[in-house]
């Protein structure tokens, strides 16, 4: 039985890294995660081990505003240190370079593209 349950419980270890496509960046002292969908989902501080970002706050990394609309984006894809945040809404793609330095984390915007309709 407790075979049986440790195995269970593996499983949905192994289950839930599949399914989880979050993206961390990390300093000695800090490190920042990322959802599938640009999000910061937890600021942890590895010395101290504190959380600190609530579970529950909706804190998307990057946004855009168009005609006074705010969008949070809708995927995150990740290609080596280049972000890109896609915007379904407003059919907009956000670029975004991030550095891992020693005593902190960079982004950059790198650019923004939204490709014209083809009316």
């Amino acid at each position: 039985m407790k075979k049986i349950m440790l195995l269970f419980i593996a499983g949905l270890i192994i289950i839930q890294n599949i399914n989880s496509r979050n993206i961390s960046f990390e300093t000695p002292y800090l490190r920042m995660t990322l959802d599938e969908k640009g999000s910061v989902v937890s600021i942890y501080d590895k010395l101290l081990k504190i959380e600190y970002l609530p579970a529950s706050q909706n804190a998307p990394l990057i946004s855009i505003r168009v005609n006074n609309i705010i969008e949070h984006p809708s995927l995150l894809k990740q290609k080596d240190n280049l972000l890109m945040f896609s915007f379904t809404g407003n059919n907009v793609e956000v670029k975004v370079k991030a550095i891992a330095k020693p005593d902190y984390l960079s982004f950059e915007l790198i650019g923004i593209t939204r490709p014209e309709s083809s009316n």
